[in-house]
């Protein structure tokens, strides 16, 4: 949704977006439901880096004037937020056994519509994410306690 309003307000096209709720459906298994499923910054946040980040009216504030000091430090630490947690993330994807394909958490927004590298449609899409609740079967449980030591030695790391 970022990457389509950057388009319409503004005539942004970028390119190499990571979503970060796919990717962090893609490489944790705590995370159930649609694999499209939104998770929101302030959750990941809560989550990965074991942290506050309030959003509170400085996020509905009139963003098209001179920024106030909230306003920058709000930017800021979304900014910060979103880096710490892309690593956090990036860094359980490399200690998996089977690293998840890029495609399914990266995508262009080429004038508003969303394509993978080579230009065609992409729409959110992992074959292995298990939407099922946790503890399903003897493998389940174990890739669970794994990761779970894996996140806490990369959080103590930021």
């Amino acid at each position: 949704d970022d990457c389509k309003k950057l388009w319409r307000d503004h005539r942004v096209s970028v390119r190499n977006c990571v979503d970060l709720a796919l990717l962090a459906r893609s490489v944790d298994g705590r995370w159930k439901g649609p694999y499209n499923g939104g998770i929101g910054l302030s959750r990941l946040v809560e989550i990965y880096l074991e942290r506050n980040l309030p959003k509170g009216r400085i996020r509905r504030s009139n963003w098209e004037t001179e920024l106030s000091t909230q306003q920058k430090q709000y930017a800021a630490n979304d900014c910060h937020s979103t880096l710490a947690i892309y690593q956090t993330l990036i860094s359980r994807a490399l200690n998996l056994a089977t690293v998840p394909e890029s495609e399914y958490f990266t995508f262009d927004a080429i004038k508003g519509v969303l394509r993978d590298n080579e230009g065609r449609p992409w729409f959110p899409f992992n074959p292995r994410y298990e939407p099922e609740e946790p503890g399903q079967g003897q493998q389940g449980q174990s890739q669970g306690q794994g990761r779970q030591g894996q996140e806490e030695s990369t959080l103590s790391n930021i």
